[in-house]
């Protein structure tokens, strides 16, 4: 449950963040045009909001695996904590580019960045959860082999 609650937190953490960047770059110009008219912001603001909903979104499957009861929950438990704490340190990042120098000095882009690399010291890095996974992989195709074979259902004996 503990790996389960980093990706949600990461995902709603960066939300409101997101809105004030936003808001942010609609009102922020260079070469007297709102930076939410470049390319590249437009990119960036985009990428923060699919990371925010992929991180939701494996999380809520993880919780439904996990109430469920199914084998694999523990692993996508541990994949939503990976991609939560992935998205709220890129976008931090991506965040602090956006707001340039207000955002590197002092203040709450500073606070969120600083905040959002907690997270590297809970969420292993990807080359050590593939070393995880691919170690539990075959225990769980053994328990799915088994669960769909039907050699191994049981009868209901009438009383």
């Amino acid at each position: 449950m503990g790996r389960l609650y980093y990706g949600l937190a990461a995902a709603w953490l960066i939300e409101p963040m997101l809105t004030e960047a936003f808001d942010f770059s609609k009102k922020r110009t260079t070469f007297d045009v709102p930076i939410i008219e470049h390319q590249y912001i437009q990119k960036k603001l985009t990428d923060i909001r699919i990371g925010t909903e992929s991180a939701k979104w494996v999380s809520y499957g993880a919780l439904h695996q996990l109430l469920s009861g199914a084998p694999e929950a523990a692993m996508t438990c541990s994949i939503s904590k990976l991609v939560g704490a992935e998205t709220i340190v890129e976008g931090a990042m991506d965040l602090m580019k956006l707001y340039g120098s207000k955002g590197y000095h002092e203040g709450q882009i500073t606070t969120f960045l600083r905040d959002a690399l907690a997270f590297c010291s809970v969420a292993a890095p990807r080359k050590c959860t593939a070393a995880i996974f691919s170690a539990r992989w075959p225990g769980l195709h053994a328990k799915a082999k088994k669960a769909t074979d039907p050699a191994t259902e049981k009868t209901l004996e009438p009383a």
